[in-house]
């Protein structure tokens, strides 16, 4: 039981830099169009 918190932890944690790179991808594609 103990287990289920901190694999959700993971796994929230992982989305969540997943997201960011994404982010961050998004942000250089549209610099690289805006130079």
């Amino acid at each position: 039981v103990d287990n289920i918190p901190f694999i959700q932890r993971k796994t929230c944690a992982l989305a969540l830099a997943v997201s960011l790179n994404f982010r961050e991808s998004q942000i250089l594609e549209k610099l690289e169009q805006i130079v």
